[in-house]
């Protein structure tokens, strides 16, 4: 929570693709921006929704949000076949990667499947 409450007390803004419950019940005092909610993301994703995810891009690689608050984030593509493949390449290829391009983890939670994403300066190498 200190990370969040420092990102908003500065003025930034804070995502919550995940974990929107931490809002919802009032765990943390931070404004909800609906754009950019897990679900939405994938539909968008598993669809190549393009002028949905250039936005989504556009915000990234303005580095708009102080944080992003999100389920661990991964690079890494599956079989076509494994379970959910499809999907996690779907997210992996449209959401993952462009996040992680502009965002760096500052801290991981895998307990509760939570992860800090804050601005990570520079465009990296890796960019899709």
């Amino acid at each position: 929570a200190a990370p969040v409450g420092k990102a908003v007390q500065k003025g930034g803004e804070v995502l919550f693709i995940s974990n929107r419950q931490l809002l919802t019940f009032n765990y943390l005092d931070v404004p909800l921006i609906p754009d950019y909610e897990r679900v939405f993301l994938m539909e968008a994703a598993m669809a190549n929704a393009t002028e949905y995810l250039n936005r989504l891009y556009q915000d990234l690689a303005a580095q708009r949000f102080e944080l992003i608050i999100v389920e661990p984030l991964s690079r890494e593509l599956k079989r076509p076949r494994s379970n959910f493949g499809a999907e996690n390449n779907a997210w992996v290829e449209n959401v993952s990667r462009h996040i992680l391009c502009y965002y760096t983890p500052i801290k991981t939670l895998r307990s509760v499947q939570l992860q800090i994403m804050a601005p990570a300066g520079k465009m990296k190498k890796y960019c899709p």
